[in-house]
């Protein structure tokens, strides 16, 4: 006998509707990101897309934390309304602000 597992079953519903969702505001330019920008190393994270902004806010922060733990010297984050394509990691090779 083969036991399901129906505890959340609307936590599944929402899931999958939610990917097209953001696909498709994403896809019109109406998505949040988040520009995530560290120094040493010198790379530009983007993180998203999310249908709202506060979607992105109450994640945000836990992204920004994992990043920390990577000893960046700063971390700084724009919240930007577009849309965005690949490559959404972009390191800057050589860069330096002297």
């Amino acid at each position: 006998m083969t036991r399901q597992n129906n505890a959340h079953p609307q936590t599944s519903i929402m899931g999958s509707l939610i990917r097209p969702l953001r696909s498709l505001v994403n896809g019109f330019g109406l998505a949040w990101w988040a520009r995530v920008e560290t120094r040493e190393p010198n790379v530009t994270y983007w993180f998203g897309p999310f249908v709202t902004r506060k979607s992105l806010e109450v994640k945000l922060s836990t992204f920004v934390a994992d990043l920390s733990f990577e000893g960046p010297a700063s971390v700084n984050h724009t919240l930007v309304r577009c849309r965005r394509v690949e490559p959404l990691t972009i390191a800057v090779e050589g860069w330096s602000d002297d």
